[in-house]
C-alpha cells in the first residue's frame, strides 16, 4: 500500500512539474511550434526623449511564438543607426532598452528617428517613431567637434590644392560639421597636418587628464573612402615633462600612433589606449604620462603614384576608464 501511495505521489510531482510555465527544460511547445500572432502592436512608452537628462526609451511588443527580430532606429538628420536583437516573445524593458547610443555612426544628434520592427522568419513590420529632444551626453575631455569650424591658430600644414576645412556638406561624425581632409599630391606622402594645442582648444597648458595613462583613451571618429584605400594617417602626443609649456625634442618624449590604412567606406570610431597602443619617439623618459599631454597633431598620408586621398575628422576626445561609446 505504501507503495502504491509513493508512486501516485511521484506521478502527481511529475506532472505538476511539466505543467510549469517556467520550467527549466525550455520554453512551452506553443512557443516553439504554435501559430504566430501578434498580442500587442509595437509601442513606446514616451515619444520624446531627453537623453542628456538620463532618459531612456523602452519598446514593447508581444506575440504568441518564439522569434528572431531586429529593431532598427535610424536618425532622419544623421543617418545614425542603432539595432536591437533577440529571440523571444516580446519586447520589454529587458531587451528593448535605448540609451541614445549609437551601433552604427554617425551619431544621433537632435532629430526625428525612424523605428522599424522586423521578424526572421514571419512578415509583418511595425513602424514608430522617435524624436530626441537632447542627445546622449559622452563624459570625455573634448579636443574639438569642429562645430566651431577650424580655428585658423591651430598649427598646420596643407599641401597645395588639398582640402583641411570644415564641412557641414555631408552628414559629419558628430553634429553637423566636420573637417574635410582630402586631396591629391602626386609629389610627396604628406597630404596636410594640424595640431591641436591644449591651450587652444581647453584653455589649459596640458589636457586635464588621469596620471594614469592605462586608464586614458584617445577616440576619433575617420571617414574612409575604400576606393581611395591607399590613404592612411597617424596621431602624434606631444608630452610636456619638464612643466615649461613647450615640448622639447631633444629631452622629451612624442607619442605616436601606428599607420591606420583607411580600408572602409564611411565613418569608423578608433581608440587607442595611452599606455600601450601608442609607439615612443623622442628622448624623454620613455613612459607615457597622459597627464603631461600638450598637443594632438593629426597627418594625412599617401602613396603620391596612386592618386587622391581622403581621412576626414570628427569628435576627437579622450575617455577614461574605457573607449568611447558614442
Amino acid at each position: 500500500m505504501k507503495r502504491s501511495i509513493i508512486i501516485i505521489l511521484s506521478t502527481l510531482f511529475i506532472f505538476a512539474a511539466c505543467d510549469r510555465p517556467d520550467s527549466p527544460l525550455g520554453p512551452n511547445v506553443e512557443e516553439v511550434f504554435g501559430e504566430f500572432e501578434i498580442l500587442t502592436p509595437l509601442s513606446s512608452d514616451k515619444e520624446t526623449v531627453d537623453f542628456s537628462n538620463d532618459e531612456t526609451v523602452i519598446f514593447n511588443a508581444e506575440w504568441t511564438t518564439l522569434e528572431d527580430w531586429t529593431l532598427t532606429i535610424t536618425g532622419k538628420k544623421s543617418g545614425a543607426v542603432k539595432t536591437l536583437r533577440d529571440y523571444s516573445t516580446g519586447i520589454d524593458a529587458e531587451n528593448g532598452e535605448w540609451i541614445g547610443e549609437t551601433t552604427f555612426l554617425p551619431i544621433f544628434r537632435k532629430e526625428i528617428c525612424y523605428v522599424e520592427l522586423r521578424f526572421d522568419n514571419e512578415s509583418p513590420i511595425f513602424y514608430d517613431t522617435i524624436t530626441i529632444s537632447e542627445v546622449k551626453v559622452n563624459n570625455g575631455v573634448l579636443i574639438t567637434d569642429f562645430e566651431n569650424g577650424v580655428d585658423p591658430l591651430w598649427p598646420h600644414f596643407y599641401q597645395s590644392g588639398v582640402n583641411f576645412f570644415d564641412n557641414k556638406s555631408r552628414p559629419a561624425g558628430q553634429g553637423s560639421t566636420f573637417l574635410d581632409a582630402s586631396g591629391t599630391v602626386p609629389w610627396d606622402f604628406l597630404i596636410g597636418l594640424i595640431e591641436f594645442p591644449a591651450l587652444l582648444t581647453t584653455g589649459d597648458t596640458t589636457f586635464p587628464l588621469t596620471s594614469n595613462s592605462a586608464n586614458v583613451f584617445f577616440n576619433v571618429m575617420v571617414f574612409g573612402d575604400i576606393n581611395k584605400s591607399n590613404s592612411f594617417f597617424i596621431f602624434r602626443f606631444y608630452e610636456d615633462e619638464n612643466g615649461d609649456g613647450e615640448w622639447d625634442p631633444d629631452t622629451e618624449d612624442m607619442w605616436v600612433t601606428a599607420e591606420q590604412f583607411t580600408l572602409f567606406t564611411g565613418w569608423k570610431l578608433f581608440s587607442f589606449n595611452y599606455d600601450t597602443d601608442l609607439l615612443v619617439s623622442g628622448k624623454g623618459n620613455g613612459i607615457p604620462e597622459s597627464d603631461k599631454i600638450l598637443s594632438v597633431e593629426y597627418l594625412l598620408l599617401s602613396d603620391p603614384d596612386l592618386g587622391e586621398t581622403r581621412g576626414d575628422l570628427d569628435y576627437l576626445i579622450f575617455t577614461e576608464n574605457k573607449p568611447l561609446q558614442p
